[in-house]
């Protein structure tokens, strides 16, 4: 991977360069453009400035022209894929600041097209998105067609993708990667627009910080307990959880140490939560295979609940799942979840029939 600050990258011919952007000039295109795609939870209050918060959030556009070069003002923290033409990823580290970053340089004339996916949490700051900058007289083109299928993830740092381009489990913004964590592998495996969800660090019971995800499955802005999510904008036909890595390691802190059964019933309430929103959707319960603390493997925990929901609740689209992980003591890196990725495709075919 390429990553540049206070510079932009640049595709000639094929080949990754760095280029300072010190003139724009060209056809601007404003973000509410009816030919921008967007995907993700994203705070539209300003339509002419949307707000990204959550990792996979993305941005795609078909364009005309040589060059293009998106307009976001960032904590100078997150960090985005740029995808063009379906070629390999390459990242972008945003600067600080509103700034305008010459991603394509030098393509063929024609048509092409841009995906910018974001890597980061939302620990890493908003970014606002203003537009593209394109060759002068150029303009967008009809965007590509998005998928008929759906699925959302719920999780924590896994989900994420914390560390996971990281051979010492570096946790730090660069060695973030959400673009080749499991869930959205998954979806691209299945073709399936993909919203996550995530959050390292967060628990159902307790976090490495304070706060709960059932005290942010709901929000638009993370960070705004009153910033709430329309949950009819977008419905899911999957939805995964994949959570209590956390508590697993943490609840030993609570006092009272919650029972067995508080536990599966904190899990139940949570899955319910989601039910509420989303009275269609299949929706699979996750787990890392092997996790074990105080002689009890967690998973045992989920598939019970799952078994609750099943008999008591009479929830007939939900299942539980072991995702084999080998890691331990580390976050799992890019063949873990590929692995992770590859056992969660082929069970959504099976349940669901895609």
């Amino acid at each position: 991977m390429k990553y540049c600050r206070n510079v932009s990258i640049v595709i000639s011919l094929g080949v990754v360069f760095l280029m300072a952007t010190k003139y724009v000039s060209g056809t601007t295109v404003q973000a509410d453009d009816s030919r921008i795609q967007y995907s993700g939870r994203i705070n539209f209050e300003n339509p002419k400035e949307p707000v990204f918060y959550w990792p996979g959030t993305s941005v795609t556009a078909n364009f005309q022209g040589t060059s293009i070069k998106p307009i976001m003002k960032d904590s100078g923290k997150n960090y985005f894929n740029i995808i063009i033409d379906n070629n390999k990823p390459f990242v972008l580290a945003c600067d600080r600041g509103k700034r305008t970053y010459e991603v394509a340089k030098g393509l063929s004339e024609g048509s092409h097209k841009i995906e910018i996916f974001k890597r980061t949490e939302n620990g890493e700051g908003d970014t606002v998105f203003y537009g593209f900058v394109l060759d002068a007289g150029k303009t967008l083109l009809s965007p590509p067609s998005k998928p008929a299928r759906r699925i959302e993830f719920y999780g924590d740092s896994v989900t994420s993708g914390l560390a996971i381009e990281s051979d010492k489990d570096d946790q730090t913004p660069p060695f973030k990667n959400n673009y080749l964590a499991y869930g959205a592998v998954t979806a691209r495996n299945l073709n399936a627009e993909y919203h996550c969800i995530s959050m390292s660090g967060i628990g159902l019971m307790i976090s490495y910080w304070p706060g709960i995800m059932p005290q942010y499955y709901d929000r638009l802005n993370p960070a705004e307990p009153n910033s709430k999510w329309d949950f009819k904008r977008w419905v899911p036909d999957v939805v995964v959880v994949n959570i209590m890595h956390n508590d697993a390691a943490l609840l030993y802190k609570l006092d009272p140490v919650p029972t067995h059964q508080q536990i599966v019933e904190t899990y139940v309430a949570f899955i319910k939560n989601i039910r509420k929103e989303y009275p269609q959707s299949h929706i699979i319960c996750a787990r890392l295979d092997g996790v074990i603390e105080n002689g009890q493997e967690w998973r045992t925990y989920i598939e019970e609940a799952v078994d609750v929901l099943k008999t008591t609740y009479n929830d007939r689209k939900v299942y539980s799942i072991a995702l084999p992980c080998s890691a331990k003591d580390r976050h799992p890196n890019v063949a873990e979840h590929a692995k992770m990725a590859e056992n969660l495709t082929a069970f959504i075919k099976a349940k669901v029939g895609w």
